[in-house]
């Protein structure tokens, strides 16, 4: 089983990046992840058939959502970072409000 943290680097262009959080907490690898296009959240699709959704500012959990059958294989936000749409094997195509999860 492949696992592991998301380790988010700040690279500013300085001559050494800095460790910005690292967290992350599935059984089952990562597909996809994407930033939010107004910067402020990160959604991570797994194999686990789960999408997780974080702040950026603390990378804290702000949704989990769980209703694709199969494991998640692409994510797309819109451009007012409103929406989230995702894929799964199953090829199913759900679309999320990231006001109400």
């Amino acid at each position: 089983m492949k696992k592991g943290p998301i380790t988010i680097i700040n690279d500013k262009f300085e001559i050494q990046s800095q460790l910005s959080g690292q967290f992350y907490k599935r059984k089952s690898w990562i597909q996809d992840l994407k930033f939010s296009p107004d910067g402020k959240m990160l959604a991570v699709g797994s194999h686990d058939n789960i999408i997780d959704v974080y702040t950026v500012q603390k990378f804290t959990k702000k949704f989990y959502l769980k209703k694709h059958s199969s494991a998640i294989t692409h994510l797309d936000w819109s451009e007012n970072s409103e929406y989230l749409h995702s894929n799964c094997q199953a090829q199913e195509l759900l679309y999320w409000d990231m006001s109400t999860g």
